[in-house]
């Protein structure tokens, strides 16, 4: 299991272009490792649901230090 150590961190989004319909915005998830986020939106919630109520979406993310390179070629491709 994951152990007693309960590591739970709350923060805003944050939303540089202001508060647009659509837009992508990042995470500030800083060391690698396995992290499982939820994220609450009460504008969703109103949307999605007909009612003035929160909506919860969760997910989970894996920050590594890895890399991929692609190349695209006419007649062939490289992962490396």
């Amino acid at each position: 299991m994951f152990g007693s150590e309960t590591r739970l961190k709350e923060f805003k989004v944050p939303k540089p272009l202001g508060p647009r319909a659509f837009e992508v915005v990042g995470i500030p998830l800083k060391d690698p490792g396995l992290y499982i986020v939820e994220l609450e939106s009460a504008i969703l919630g109103e949307a999605l649901l007909g009612i003035s109520q929160p909506m919860y979406v969760p997910t989970a993310a894996l920050v590594t230090n890895l890399s991929v390179h692609f190349k695209w070629g006419r007649e062939s491709s490289l992962f490396g």
